[in-house]
């Protein structure tokens, strides 16, 4: 029986999670996973923990410009469809014209 995906991530991360359960670095940091999800990543200490966070956030942005770009070639493509369209109709107005007269 399967409950979802949401299962499959929790026990994911109860999975990676497990061998660090008493894990310390010397200043008393305990060793954890990364806090985004479907992330499961071992950070030992705060400045890579930091240094991991930074660097999802930097990936969202780039991927989030991405996604503005592509839609925004989407457009261009869609306005350029349209407008062959347009000349080719207008195109086959004329011939019929030609053919009539």
């Amino acid at each position: 029986q399967s409950l979802g995906p949401w299962n499959n991530i929790f026990e994911r991360k109860w999975k990676a999670e497990r061998p660090l359960r008493f894990c310390r670095n010397r200043k008393g940091w305990k060793h954890r996973t990364c806090p985004y999800i479907g992330c499961y990543h071992i950070l030992k200490t705060e400045v890579q923990l930091e240094k991991h966070v930074r660097n999802h956030a930097h990936h969202g942005k780039r991927k989030r410009k991405s996604t503005s770009l592509s839609k925004q070639t989407q457009r261009k493509s869609t306005r350029l469809s349209k407008q062959t369209q347009r000349k080719s109709a207008s195109l086959g107005k004329q011939t019929e014209n030609q053919v009539i007269s």
